[in-house]
């Protein structure tokens, strides 16, 4: 008796799963109406489920995400309006190639969070992998941009290095995509550096651009720019690099206390982001609120995010290039001198 309850048990459970998979709407409903499930139903979620229990309710959704069918993601959410996403089934099926743009709007539109979802490695995220499918993964990625993907995110250590928008140069996505991505990305020195290795005139300019429009221009800047122009061979590059030095004098020409201020002994901050010694060095520091690096008396203090949990970047507004601007200015590994 005990296993003829548990095949029938198996029976309705994988049939919930192929009506999720075939798209068979009027079939998950019947199935859902026989055994209880009704709108306001508590997820099950896979530390909770049980032999006698529905499949997982990510695994469900995961099914008819995977396989395309809308009206049944539709379906589940008016069921379930809330979903576990940290088992990651959901955000698997939605990077299935080919990618579904349409598919990424439905599940942002319930499930907000999904957009800056990151990974428990505290290195990956879903931007990250959707850019690492190259090009074609384009209209996937602004939508996962459109919806906070980066302005969203936790800053990490990966957030020196670019974060995703370095992913996006070395995986040859489209210049709106790193044109979108840039604004948003406090550190632009290593989607620079992937730049000029992989000799994307397009993507350099833009990305020297931002850094121009942040005020990032500097007497430490200027030789490395004009480092990176010897020996280049490529027009479109030279070109990109010659108004860019261009742009450089301009602004150092403009606001040369500036120029001045990034030299000054005691103003370039430690490159590594632990720290040297793990010890506090007293002296003059930048005072982080200010574009301009006003020296101040106190601890300098390691950057390392590791301490500070929950630092999120602002959407777009009225601040958003002043704030950027601090961010780059502040801890910019240009500040050293080490980093091109």
């Amino acid at each position: 008796m005990a296993e003829s309850e548990a095949a029938s048990s198996d029976q309705w459970q994988e049939a919930m799963l192929e009506a999720c998979s075939a798209g068979r709407l009027d079939e998950l409903q019947i199935l859902f109406n026989e055994h209880g499930i009704k709108h306001g139903s508590p997820a099950t979620r896979y530390y909770e489920r049980t032999p006698e229990s529905a499949p997982t309710t990510s695994t469900l959704f995961a099914a008819a995400i995977s396989h395309g069918h809308q009206p049944i993601v539709r379906f589940r959410y008016s069921v379930y309006p809330e979903v576990e996403i940290g088992d990651g089934a959901i955000p698997g099926a939605l990077l299935e190639p080919p990618l579904d743009p349409d598919m990424l709007k439905l599940v942002c539109s319930h499930t907000p969070e999904i957009a800056f979802l990151e990974y428990e490695d505290h290195m990956t995220s879903l931007l990250r992998k959707a850019c690492e499918g190259g090009a074609d993964n384009a209209p996937f990625i602004h939508v996962l941009l459109d919806h906070g993907a980066l302005d969203k995110m936790t800053l990490n250590y990966t957030s020196r290095m670019g974060g995703p928008l370095t992913r996006a140069v070395e995986c040859g996505q489209p210049i709106d995509v790193i044109s979108k991505m840039a604004r948003d990305t406090p550190h632009l020195d290593f989607p620079i550096k992937s730049a000029l290795f992989h000799r994307r005139a397009d993507v350099l300019d833009v990305l020297l651009s931002e850094k121009r429009t942040r005020g990032r221009s500097s007497s430490l800047h200027l030789p490395r720019a004009r480092w990176w122009l010897e020996g280049e061979k490529n027009k479109d590059m030279t070109d990109v690099l010659e108004r860019h030095i261009k742009s450089c004098e301009r602004q150092l020409a403009e606001s040369p206390q500036r120029g001045l201020q990034s030299t000054r002994k005691g103003d370039a901050k430690q490159w590594w982001p632990f720290g040297a010694t793990g010890t506090e060095t007293k002296g003059k520091t930048k005072d982080q609120s200010s574009p301009t690096a006003v020296e101040s008396d106190g601890p300098s203090k390691s950057w390392c995010p590791l301490s500070k949990k929950g630092n999120k970047l602002e959407s777009a507004d009225a601040q958003h290039h002043e704030k950027m601007k601090r961010v780059d200015y502040s801890s910019s590994d240009e500040d050293t001198g080490k980093d091109g």
